[in-house]
């Protein structure tokens, strides 16, 4: 065995792991600021729309839909983070295949 492979192979697998482990680091960061934003949306929607709009956007359906759209932001959030990794760290052959 060539003992240069055998070191660059390792160098490789321990920059993945480094990358696994960012990657980690940076979906609990994106989820815990996410959560946040969903529990404040949860309590201040109504108040936020209705300081920032008027009373004629304070509705209920309006309401919901900045509830739910807070909501959806996370998953947007984790689906680019984990998209950027996957594309970050695939070969050439993969990324022709995406």
């Amino acid at each position: 065995m060539n003992p240069k492979k055998d070191d660059e192979a390792d160098e490789k697998a321990n920059d993945f792991k480094e990358a696994l482990k960012n990657l980690a680091q940076y979906l609990a960061i994106m989820t815990g600021v996410s959560v946040c934003a969903i529990i404040f949306s949860q309590v201040c929607s109504y108040k936020f729309i209705l300081l920032v709009f008027s009373s004629t956007w304070a509705t209920e359906s309006a309401v919901n839909i900045m509830k739910a759209y807070c909501v959806l932001l996370l998953f947007m959030a984790l689906n680019g983070i984990s998209e950027a990794f996957a594309y970050g760290t695939s070969n050439q052959k993969a990324l022709n295949t995406l």
